[in-house]
């Protein structure tokens, strides 16, 4: 770096990581603390390289690190996420630890607007977005000091990403051509999700110049199953099920069993979430585990970003965020 960049900016912690040839989360784990994990020589050229490019995180960061306006809320969407929900908020935790924040979870109320304003009361440092708030949500919280993160809702790591989808056509696709249903549950509380799935499906079936997806509802229970199978098969023989859940796709496989739908030959069915139940169903369950530990990693390796204001390097991959379960029902 040249004496005339040096005045005209601040260092920022890729100015750092160079000096030091070091990747940039080496220099923020170090510099935030986290250091255990690396030799005393890497530690000291962190720490000479920042000193020598007089680097100093930005004001939010050292804010963080103190304690003060420390709450990170994980807003999460008034949803069936069973212990997944724990696990991401653990995640969380793990993950910011090095920032010294404080978690909490706070689920998202009936309107958007209830939320925004639950939010400023609670004047949070941080939002973790799991794809509650719309662009315009976001853009009051931020307008108002706060962090959303992910930046943009239709970022390719909110929870709601619609590789889901494709995922399931393309796995279900496996067994045949037939017919593609996407089962959701009939829940009283909304699925935040469950519209991009479907839209998912419908823009996989327009793209591979196939019958739209047909949808059904399905009751969570023995009598809900039987009802759903029956739709399903009024008219055709064999069907595809991408169902919005583990949940949502043993309902239909219970269905299938009393009414003697022989499973995956005239009905091959793909859940999401690798529960514990669907792998002990026989046949055992086809799904979509989830990796909240990479999509966790993602938001806060955009929240560093943020704090420092750097940008991230083009040729970082994103991580996997979704992987198929081999089961016996697709």
């Amino acid at each position: 770096m040249s004496t005339t960049q040096e005045l005209a900016r601040p260092a920022t912690s890729t100015d750092v990581a160079k000096l030091a040839g070091v990747s940039r989360g080496t220099v923020s784990r170090i510099l935030n603390g986290d250091d255990g994990a690396f030799p005393e020589a890497t530690r000291l050229r962190v720490f000479d390289a920042a000193t020598k490019l007089n680097y100093r995180p930005s004001g939010a960061a050292r804010s963080l690190r103190k304690g003060q306006s420390d709450t990170i809320v994980v807003l999460a969407p008034d949803t069936r996420f069973g212990s997944h929900l724990q696990d991401s908020v653990d995640e969380v935790a793990a993950q910011t630890r090095p920032f010294g924040g404080n978690v909490v979870v706070r689920v998202a109320s009936a309107t958007s607007q209830v939320t925004i304003d639950a939010l400023l009361r609670l004047r949070p440092f941080v939002v973790l977005n799991f794809g509650v708030l719309t662009t315009t949500d976001a853009a009051v919280l931020t307008h108002r000091g706060i962090i959303v993160v992910p930046s943009v809702t239709d970022s390719t790591v909110v929870a709601s990403d619609p590789g889901i989808g494709r995922l399931h056509a393309e796995t279900l696709r496996r067994n045949g051509e037939r017919p593609i249903w996407y089962a959701e549950t009939t829940d009283d509380r909304p699925e935040p999700f469950s519209r991009e799935r479907l839209g998912a499906l419908q823009a996989y079936c327009a793209e591979k110049d196939l019958e739209p997806p047909h949808t059904v509802q399905v009751r969570l229970d023995l009598e809900g199953g039987k009802r759903a199978i029956g739709q399903m098969f009024a008219r055709r023989d064999h069907a595809l099920a991408a169902c919005y859940n583990d949940e949502v796709a043993l309902t239909l496989l219970a269905g299938a069993r009393e009414l003697g739908i022989a499973v995956p030959g005239e009905l091959a069915v793909i859940g999401v979430d690798d529960t514990v139940a669907g792998q002990l169903w026989s046949p055992r369950l086809t799904t979509v585990h989830v990796n909240m530990r990479n999509f966790i990693a993602t938001l806060i390796a955009e929240l560093r970003e943020q704090l420092e204001g750097s940008a991230a390097e083009p040729n970082d991959p994103l991580p996997s965020m979704f992987t198929l379960i081999e089961g016996e029902t697709a």
